[in-house]
């Protein structure tokens, strides 16, 4: 399966594949364009990476992108 990149919807400066990896996509202070990030497994066994501060859940950011926004009223990361 051909990895395909699109911009996250929360936040521009990153994109997620289809395959689930996040990574940066454009300059900033002490940012690497290109680097992706590293995930690990939150207290719920999901993987979840921290974006500007923020910890978001992997599945959740591959969904929004490609798919549809995330119901109303559903748990966070």
């Amino acid at each position: 399966m051909k990895e395909i990149w699109l911009p996250l919807p929360r936040n521009k400066k990153y994109a997620v594949s289809n395959r689930g990896r996040i990574k940066r996509i454009l300059r900033g202070p002490g940012a690497v364009v290109g680097r992706v990030l590293k995930p690990w497994l939150c207290k719920r066994g999901y993987l979840q990476v921290d974006i500007g501060g923020t910890y978001f859940v992997v599945h959740r950011l591959v969904l929004e992108t490609f798919v549809c926004p995330c119901p109303k009223g559903t748990r966070k990361a």
